[in-house]
């Protein structure tokens, strides 16, 4: 047996573990060897802005063994559609892929077709729909009367039509008719109408959109047989300061209807919705007006509400209320001592009004007769009695006087006496 030294012994460990590392790593190796090269990318571009772009891309297995792998494109590194492959050792495939273009995608881009193992580049273009940014209609123009719409149709330029439209083997959509809900506040939502027939000779996707003063808001791909057609909804919700005259358009890539629309300002709608108040006053005494407002309008805006009386302004009170809301606020008025009669009370807001009528009363007190009482009785008595004698006086000096006889009382204290007893007799009969 050889007995190795130490040195010698450590430098065949060391040869040994290298040795196995690397076989490792070459077992590794030959495991995973399947690599997708890109031997190819062919597009159908250029291309107008709402049609597909298609994408080619051919791809082989340069690896010795068989995997499945993901193929996709992008546009300026944007993924835009992609698809999973399997292939052999020394198998190639083309896959087609595909994106239907916005209208605002009008440019060179940078088309970039991958693998996880390789990847190719280069240059698309995405051209700017008919009539697109053009604010002369043209000579191929043709006006359409829609309600109270004008709109205008512009399939770009005489030869174009003519290629779209009778080139075969290719799909034409054209616009036949775009139909605007209105009237329109600003706040609300557009809706938008737009029928599309494909004119063309054969079957094709395409994107509809419509625009706001040549700025895409809505848009969607449809899909059409030759000579077929469809409409599709499309709504936009307007800004509330979208207010005024906007050109509005329905687009594809191979036609373009516009129309002017007119979207109205947002407004308050203010109102007196119920006054509270008493039916009568005194002069002098303050009159309090509960009021109810609401705003049955779009946009909450500072308004006041504002008191008259009899025609002359009193009171005001500011109020801000919010859409489809009310609020309650107190007016007041102060009437004066010499006030009377009728007043006339209104309430206004915005331009509505509400009156009512409120009666002043007279405030001066009336005399109220006060009862006879037993006090009263004698002393009517006592008047009566006097009177009496007075009467019987005067009756006696106007008779010549006779001379007394003896034995008798005279006459003037006879009529007293009976004078009084009569008197007294009816003082008792009014006690009673």
């Amino acid at each position: 047996m050889v007995e190795l030294q130490r040195p010698a012994l450590l430098l065949l460990v060391i040869v040994m573990t290298v040795t196995g590392f690397a076989g490792s790593a070459s077992v590794v190796a030959a495991e995973d060897t399947a690599t997708f090269e890109i031997t190819d990318v062919e597009t159908n571009t250029p291309i107008t802005a709402g049609e597909t772009i298609e994408v080619s891309i051919s791809v082989t297995n340069s690896g010795n063994e068989t995997a499945q792998k993901e193929v996709w494109f992008s546009l300026d590194q944007f993924d835009k559609d992609y698809a999973d492959v399997e292939l052999a050792p020394g198998e190639s495939k083309t896959v087609t892929l595909s994106y239907v273009s916005k209208s605002d995608d009008a440019k060179d881009w940078r088309l970039k077709a991958s693998t996880p193992d390789d990847s190719a580049e280069r240059t698309v273009t995405i051209e700017a729909p008919p009539g697109a940014g053009d604010s002369d209609d043209g000579d191929d123009d043709s006006t359409d009367e829609s309600d109270s719409q004008s709109q205008t149709r512009d399939r770009g330029d005489s030869d174009d039509a003519t290629v779209s439209s009778g080139d075969a083997g290719h799909p034409d959509f054209e616009i036949v008719e775009m139909d605007v809900a209105e009237p329109i506040t600003a706040g609300e939502r557009l809706r938008t109408n737009i029928t599309v027939e494909n004119t063309g000779r054969a079957h094709g996707e395409k994107l509809v959109w419509f625009a706001l003063d040549g700025r895409t808001v809505n848009d969607t791909i449809i899909d059409l047989p030759e000579e077929d057609e469809t409409t599709v909804t499309l709504t936009y919700d307007t800004p509330i300061d979208a207010g005024g005259n906007w050109t509005i358009s329905a687009n594809t890539s191979d036609d373009v209807v516009t129309a002017t629309l007119n979207i109205a300002e947002p407004q308050s709608d203010y109102g007196v919705q119920a006054v509270q108040t008493a039916d009568s006053i005194r002069p002098g005494d303050q009159l309090n007006v509960t009021v109810d407002v609401g705003n049955d309008g779009d946009v909450a805006e500072p308004t006041a509400v504002n008191l008259s009386v009899d025609g002359h302004r009193i009171d005001q009170q500011p109020v801000e209320v919010g859409p489809t809301n009310s609020t309650t606020v107190q007016l007041q008025y102060r009437s004066t001592e010499s006030t009377t009669g009728l007043l006339n009370v209104t309430v206004a807001v915005g331009n509505d009004t509400l009156s009512r009528t409120v009666t002043v009363t007279d405030a001066s007190p009336t005399k109220t007769p006060t009862p006879a009482t037993d006090a009263d009785a004698v002393s009517d008595a006592a008047s009566e009695s006097a009177d009496s004698t007075a009467t019987a006086t005067a009756t006696r000096t106007s008779t010549p006087d006779a001379p007394a006889s003896p034995g008798r009382l005279p006459t003037v204290g006879v009529t007293v006496v009976v004078a009084t007893l009569l008197g007294g007799a009816v003082v008792v009969s009014r006690l009673r």
